[in-house]
């Protein structure tokens, strides 16, 4: 009886998680800032549990190295334009000159900076290389705890904040790691504009 339990128990949590990764907002987990599919427009946004949050307690960070989330593209000169995602009414993609293409002791391939109404509103960091991930990935437990991981045989890891949102994963056929923070709160103001993007409507 109290295997059947288990079992069943096991079984709801993982369809739970199911609902909560397809519920992720669009421009977090799919496009990296690239153009958005009609099949992953159709998913609808479900917030997660707050027991998989994943952030250690005050871990929880409000943009990306100095620039916080809302910062207003205008005051940030070093930003140099890279292009433009229709998703969400159009969301803009800069990288940074002269950025430190550093996280941690992990060497970082490239960084690209996001701005929705021209708010910063998320950031992308892409690696190269096993050991470089595993450095990125223990630098990322250390700061902010050990997340929320669906399946351990996948290298894919979550971290849900009221502030944050954060995602790091490996691809072990092309050897890249992406790493994604995102602003909880520009995401609640694209799904309340921009409806359409996420049910597909």
């Amino acid at each position: 009886m109290r295997r059947e339990i288990t079992r069943n128990l096991t079984e709801l949590t993982m369809k739970l998680i199911k609902l909560l990764w397809l519920g992720i907002p669009t421009i977090f987990l799919l496009t990296g800032c690239a153009a958005t599919s009609p099949r992953t427009e159709k998913k609808a946004a479900i917030p997660p549990p707050a027991e998989v949050t994943g952030f250690k307690e005050n871990s929880e960070p409000d943009g990306f190295r100095e620039i916080t989330w809302g910062t207003d593209l205008k005051t940030l000169t070093d930003m140099e334009y890279s292009r433009t995602d229709p998703s969400f009414g159009g969301i803009k993609t800069y990288t940074r000159k002269d950025d430190l293409l550093m996280l941690g002791p992990s060497k970082i391939e490239k960084i690209e900076y996001c701005f929705w109404q021209e708010k910063f509103c998320n950031v992308w960091l892409y690696t190269k290389g096993l050991e470089n991930w595993d450095k990125l990935k223990t630098a990322f437990f250390e700061k902010f705890g050990a997340g929320f991981q669906a399946n351990k045989y996948n290298e894919n890891h979550l971290w849900f904040g009221d502030i944050t949102k954060i995602r790091i994963e490996y691809n072990a056929r092309t050897e890249q790691g992406t790493i994604v923070l995102l602003s909880s709160e520009a995401f609640k103001q694209m799904e309340k504009k921009h409806p359409r993007n996420l049910q597909g409507f």
